[in-house]
C-alpha cells in the first residue's frame, strides 16, 4: 500500500504565518499535487490479477471484456484514463514549472531591495 500525502490549505496557511512566502507555499503545494499524481500513474500502469491471469492467453476469457474492450486497445475505458491521467500530471507538471518561475522572479525582483 502506498501513501500520498498532499499539501492542504491549512498546511500552507501554518506555513506563511510561520515566515514562509507565499510563492514558497505555492510550490510546496503544486509539488505535492504533481508527486501526487506520479504515485497514481504508476500504480494505474500496474498489471492486475486480471492481466497476470489472462495476458498469456491474449485476453481471452478476462471479465473485463464482457463490459469494456481490452485494455490495450486505444479506445478502451482503461487506455483513456491512463492517457488522461499522463495529460493532467503533464498540466501539473506545467503549473508547477510557472509557479516556481514566478517564485524566482518574485526573489530576483526582491533582491534589489535587500
Amino acid at each position: 500500500m502506498r501513501k500520498v500525502e498532499l499539501y492542504t490549505y491549512e498546511d500552507a496557511s501554518r506555513d506563511v504565518e510561520e515566515g514562509l512566502t507565499e510563492s514558497e507555499a505555492a510550490v510546496k503545494k503544486w509539488e505535492s499535487i504533481v508527486m501526487a499524481l506520479r504515485e497514481i500513474e504508476e500504480v494505474a500502469l500496474q498489471i492486475t490479477p486480471f492481466c497476470e491471469k489472462y495476458l498469456d492467453f491474449d485476453c481471452n476469457g478476462c471479465p473485463m471484456l464482457k463490459f469494456d474492450l481490452p485494455c490495450t486497445e486505444a479506445t478502451s475505458t482503461y487506455s483513456i484514463f491512463c492517457a488522461d491521467l499522463k495529460r493532467l500530471r503533464m498540466v501539473a507538471e506545467n503549473m508547477l514549472s510557472m509557479i516556481i518561475a514566478v517564485q524566482r522572479s518574485e526573489e530576483h525582483s526582491n533582491s534589489f531591495f535587500v
